[in-house]
């Protein structure tokens, strides 16, 4: 910045873009669980009483990710 430009910004300003970079940089992604309960899915299926091998880690099963869904099966 130049010094014309420094001087016609308001300082508050200037915090205030700091401010945004500085929570902006703190967020992450989320990689988030989750599980079908209506009509529940085969892995959870245990959970209202059916006759089902018990899978405790049901909110979480991998199917392959970003990178399997879009170079392995085209998106869908």
């Amino acid at each position: 910045m130049n010094a014309i430009m420094m001087k016609s910004t308001p300082a508050w300003s200037q915090l205030y873009l700091f401010d945004f970079f500085i929570v902006f940089s703190l967020i992450d992604f989320c990689n988030s669980h989750g599980r079908l309960l209506e009509p529940p899915q085969r892995g959870s299926m245990w959970r209202f009483g059916f006759e089902v091998p018990a899978n405790y880690n049901d909110m979480s099963n991998y199917c392959g990710g970003k990178e399997n869904q879009w170079t392995s099966q085209n998106g869908r």
